[in-house]
């Protein structure tokens, strides 16, 4: 193969692939990018065994792509990213390879790069054939997902069900869940046609949208069957394995009634948190406790090590009978942000003692979180 392409266009391509790279694994395969040229377009394929990206390069007069000659190589693609990220910006960079594709060349106006190549029949290719089951999804609603929900998914692989987001619709509502068993984030998207879905969707696939599209991309297709779930935008394919398993009915732990509701503001209650989080027990977590009377709330932390916190949550509106109730500050922190909107308005519903604590956004009832109290001995 050979070709000459842009190199601020390569830079950016290879960026997005290298998230499809996984750099942990022993088989250096799994380190590579697979660049298939043919006479139309230049085709680029990471793929790490259960996530896939690839994304199609077809000449423009932007990225200066000049096919001279057709082929397949295989190289590792960290190493191919880290010589053209460092030439000049902008520079028409040549690409090829020996006659046996087994020595990659990168010829630039400041030299000669040669990188070992690897056999193409060894590269790992997962079935890319698009799912017949689709529909559209902006990428703000990704967006969404990742702050609002996708911070509540556990991080324990003994649990693989809980590691994901899951995706499920009634008509044309999406509900997206995420769940470590001790707190529940949710956001309702409306589609805008009747989907039939019910899948774990490994979190990472969700990031890795965001941190390969831009504000420019508006619209995302989503395809998807009982195996794998692709996201198709700007001439690439992000494509993972789906998770086994069945995501709990988790929508049954959302409390119905209340004794107590606190009115406040994000920017008022989060600051508090967050200036307390250096206080942390014998187990390293960081424990908040809400404590009610008829006239004021204190947010308190305490450790018999380090020392205490108490602050004075101001301007807030209290409904109901007063309570003591603790937290895990972290969960209670992220619950906060998730359901933050720009008005920054924030209703804390308390089931009661041990009961979960609902979170939500007064102007916003697509989003919420739950945080369930812990149990502490003073």
């Amino acid at each position: 193969m050979k070709f000459y392409i842009n190199q601020k266009y390569m830079d950016n391509c290879l960026s997005v692939m290298l998230r499809g790279v996984n750099s942990q694994t022993p088989l250096n395969v799994l380190e590579c990018i697979q660049i298939t040229v043919t006479e139309n377009y230049i085709q680029l394929v990471t793929s790490d065994i259960t996530t896939l990206i690839r994304k199609e390069c077809v000449p423009t007069e932007e990225n200066q792509i000049e096919i001279l000659e057709t082929g397949v190589s295989v190289v590792n693609a960290k190493y191919l990213y880290e010589i053209i990220h460092k030439q000049q910006e902008n520079e028409k960079i040549c690409i090829s390879t020996t006659s046996e594709n087994s020595l990659i060349e990168i010829q630039t106006k400041k030299g000669v790069f040669h990188l070992n190549g690897m056999n193409q029949t060894d590269y790992p290719m997962l079935d890319s054939e698009k799912a017949e089951e689709t529909f559209e999804i902006s990428r703000n609603n990704i967006e969404d997902i990742v702050s609002q929900v996708a911070y509540a998914c556990s991080m324990d692989d003994r649990r693989p069900a809980l590691t994901g987001v899951h995706l499920q619709t009634k008509n044309s509502t999406l509900l997206v869940m995420a769940s470590d068993s001790y707190r529940l984030a949710m956001k309702k998207i409306e589609l805008n046609q009747i989907v039939n879905m019910d899948v774990m969707v490994p979190k990472k696939a969700f990031v890795d949208i965001l941190k390969c599209t831009n504000t420019t991309t508006e619209n995302i297709q989503a395809c998807y069957d009982t195996h794998k779930i692709q996201f198709y935008f700007d001439d690439t394919l992000i494509q993972t394995t789906l998770i086994n398993g069945t995501f709990p009915n988790v929508q049954r732990i959302v409390p119905k009634e209340f004794e107590c509701k606190l009115k406040t503001t994000v920017d008022t209650i989060l600051p508090i948190i967050d200036r307390s989080q250096f206080i942390k027990d014998e187990s390293k977590v960081h424990i908040v406790k809400v404590a009610m009377t008829d006239h004021d709330v204190h947010i308190k932390s305490k450790s018999s090590i380090i020392g205490n916190t108490d602050e004075t949550l101001p301007n807030v509106e209290l409904e109901g009978n007063p309570l003591n109730l603790s937290f895990n500050g972290k969960y209670l922190y992220e619950a906060i942000k998730g359901v933050q909107g720009d008005e920054q308005q924030l209703l804390l519903q308390f089931g009661g003692e041990y009961n979960p604590l609902l979170v939500t956004n007064p102007l916003d009832r697509s989003v919420c979180a739950i945080c369930v109290p812990l149990r502490t001995y003073e």
